[in-house]
């Protein structure tokens, strides 16, 4: 009967190749901590409840004679070194043998191989594919994930996700704030890979620009790993932001144009002031002409006379007033006031140039002979 099922375990694959296994041929292991190999399998025939379906995994140099059992449901057929450390996690009736393996360590190397036996039937060990660990001394560094500014008074959030290969114990992500609640996301990433991702969400204030915002990953096995960030946070934008410019713009705009009014409000009071003192002093010239042509005008025959033949203005007056005061008998001015007759007007006689009146304009003066003599007198002593 023992021979038939060897024989059995060795044809099945050959004719109808309906057993088979599905496992990573390398995965990454943190020592300390934990990893799960993902694994699932098939079998021929119909499929059987996880009480009928047994699962082992041992070393690939294990033999019926020397087995050397990682894991097996009679703890007592484990190897000492993984007493307690391994289990199946998978459900065999579903044909998952996932497994996971505890406490890490760098003899835990493998390479590790997965056996089937179903209950009073077949059984198989797919020795052809097994896997082995490349073991980290450290574990992942979070990742933080946010935007480069926060505003004070709005909400502002940071993720932080870490990757591990152990998804039946996962990372424990901790913020070093505590005013907010995070959110947990975990994600299978295929071939080994899974990652935890914590959502925080806060609203910052002005205090907490220049904070630094830490988060740490909890590993499995008392291992940690810390990412840290230097919060930006922007002011909250208020109206007196717009305001307060607007209004020095406006104050600014004002002044400067009531200056510029006022310089052009004097600018042209200065122009009239201009234009008013030259028309003043045209004005003034002009007036002073007009009273010169008047008193030309005006002014005795005798005067103009004078005036225009003798250039001396002064000598003609002069003589004008020593007629009136000639002494007859010496022929010298008289300082002191004398009687003197009815002076004719020297329009009559003056001028070289013919000048007549009507007899009747002609004054009739009442010693005419006194008058003819003081001329002839007077010209005698010019």
């Amino acid at each position: 009967m023992l021979q038939l099922l060897c024989i059995q375990e060795i044809y099945f694959p050959v004719l109808g190749d309906v057993w088979k296994v599905k496992v990573l041929p390398q995965m990454d292991a943190l020592t300390s901590s934990c990893v799960v190999i993902p694994c699932t399998f098939q079998y021929p025939g119909e499929r059987k409840s996880s009480a009928r379906v047994r699962a082992i995994w041992e070393a690939k140099d294990s033999t019926r004679s020397n087995p050397k059992y990682i894991y097996h449901n009679d703890v007592t057929q484990v190897m000492d070194s993984f007493q307690t450390r391994t289990r199946i996690v998978g459900n065999l009736g579903d044909q998952n043998c996932t497994l996971e393996i505890d406490k890490v360590q760098t003899h835990d190397d493998g390479p590790f191989c997965f056996r089937v036996e179903l209950e009073n039937t077949d059984k198989y060990s797919f020795t052809d594919n097994c896997v082995t660990f490349q073991f980290k001394e450290n574990p992942e560094k979070p990742v933080l994930v946010h935007d480069a500014k926060a505003y004070e008074g709005s909400a502002y959030g940071v993720t932080c996700t870490v990757k591990h290969t152990c998804p039946t114990h996962p990372p424990n992500l901790t913020w070093s704030r505590d005013d907010a609640k995070p959110v947990v996301y975990h994600k299978n990433n295929g071939f080994g890979n899974w990652e935890v991702t914590s959502l925080l969400t806060f609203v910052p204030s002005a205090n907490d620009h220049d904070e630094d915002l830490s988060c740490t990953a909890h590993f499995w096995g008392q291992r940690t790993e810390v990412n840290s960030m230097t919060l930006n946070v922007k002011q909250k934008q208020n109206f007196l932001h717009i305001i307060v410019p607007v209004i020095a713009v406006v104050l600014i705009a004002l002044i400067l144009g009531g200056l510029y009014k006022w310089r052009r409000t004097q600018d042209k009071v200065s122009k009239q002031d201009s234009n008013w003192s030259d028309s003043s002093q045209r004005h003034s010239a002009s007036a002073s002409r007009q009273a010169s042509t008047q008193s030309d005008r005006r002014a005795s025959p005798m005067k103009r006379y004078y005036r225009k033949g003798t250039g001396n203005m002064s000598l003609s007056i002069k003589l004008y007033h020593c007629i009136n005061n000639v002494d007859l008998s010496s022929g010298k001015c008289q300082t002191n006031k004398v009687s003197k007759p009815p002076f004719p007007s020297p329009k009559n006689y003056l001028f070289p140039f013919s000048y007549r009146k009507e007899d009747d304009d002609i004054p009739d003066y009442e010693n005419s002979a006194t008058m003819g003599t003081s001329y002839d007198n007077i010209y005698a002593n010019m």
